[in-house]
């Protein structure tokens, strides 16, 4: 990538791409020296796609250029330039499915961490155009699968006869998610050498990828069983499968087990909220098992031991999060029949007939 004494400008995609490299390769690290996650890389490079596919629509490529060799003059069109960028791009993204002001800012945030990079790293002079970018976010409210729910699919056997062997792998996935609270990656990565015995115990011993954080979980009985019916498949303890795959059988065992009622769902655009349908053209919702994914297992678990009454320290620490973590309260939510039953004793107590003297 040029630094600012080279070139006075440079190919967005190019420079785009180089920020990417270093991202991956480790010449670019987090704060505490640590490498980017591949997750965070790819979602750059998803980022650079729409790019790549914008300047196709629009037959030019975008241009950035060093503000140390401009006018003022030339200063003031290239922030009007940039604004027209924003704005074209953010209708070409709405165009591309990208509806809500989340997956907006999604795109947004990485292009001006980006060019954030390329001042500090690589001494150019980017003046506002950073600031220009927007990004909006929105509490899109969580799906976190009830209790009695997740009880009836670790003991409905007639369910679970009448489960295909794939969404009977993605069910043992999913209560060991629920169970443990563990990140998919995590989960999904689980080998033998995990497992610890401590006299009667057993306990799942595991270093975070994400924080680095060690866990150590203490195991039910019924995840111990999970495990067993894997044990010929080599070291793994759960079947290999990507996230993806997972995505889509956790779907179709919500859909098997009868999670089939309609859902609302509501999300921002231009900052102000919109009902999503799952069919636009017929006004059709989504249904509750169209939102399961695998986060659900680790919102489930860190909502069920929540609404238990542990205690949030000990909470954090068998989810890996940091004390005072503002992702740790992103996964904080209380299924509906807690609410319910919560707010039928308020009723209650205002029902309630003081007794007389």
């Amino acid at each position: 990538m040029a630094s600012r004494p080279g070139a006075a400008q440079l190919p967005l995609v190019q420079a785009f791409e180089q920020f990417i490299h270093e991202s991956a390769s480790g010449l670019r690290r987090k704060p505490d020296g640590t490498k980017l996650l591949t997750g965070s890389v790819q979602n750059y490079r998803a980022t650079l796609e729409k790019i790549k596919a914008f300047q196709i629509e629009c037959g030019t490529d975008l241009l950035l250029h060093d503000h140390h060799r401009l006018s003022l003059k030339q200063v003031e069109r290239e922030n009007a330039r940039w604004k027209r960028f924003i704005r074209r791009f953010s209708e070409f993204l709405r165009r591309h499915n990208v509806r809500s002001d989340n997956y907006l800012g999604f795109h947004f945030k990485h292009l001006k961490t980006f060019l954030r990079y390329l001042e500090v790293a690589h001494g150019w002079e980017l003046g506002n155009i950073p600031r220009l970018f927007f990004v909006r976010k929105e509490p899109v409210p969580i799906v976190v699968v009830p209790l009695h729910r997740i009880r009836s699919l670790l003991q409905d056997h007639g369910l679970l006869q009448r489960l295909s062997p794939e969404l009977r792998q993605a069910r043992d996935i999913f209560l060991v998610g629920c169970s443990t609270g563990l990140r998919v990656s995590d989960l999904l990565s689980l080998q033998r050498s995990n497992l610890e015995q401590t006299g009667s115990a057993t306990y799942l011993v595991i270093a975070s990828r994400k924080t680095g954080s060690l866990l150590r979980i203490p195991l039910p009985a019924y995840v111990l069983e999970i495990f067993r019916r894997y044990r010929s498949r080599g070291i793994r303890l759960l079947p290999h499968i990507s996230n993806s795959c997972l995505n889509k059988r956790l779907k179709l065992l919500g859909e098997a087990a009868g999670w089939t009622e309609p859902h609302i769902l509501w999300r921002n655009r231009d900052g102000r909220p919109r009902m999503v349908f799952k069919d636009p053209t017929n006004k059709t919702h989504f249904r509750f098992c169209d939102l399961i994914t695998s986060h659900t297992m680790r919102r489930s678990a860190i909502s069920m031991l929540l609404a238990s009454g542990m205690a949030e320290h000990l909470v954090r620490k068998i989810s890996g999060h940091a004390p005072n973590s503002a992702e740790f309260f992103r996964y904080v939510d209380i299924s509906q029949d807690q609410l319910d039953t919560e707010t039928l004793k308020f009723y209650a107590l205002l029902e309630e007939k003081p007794a007389l003297n």
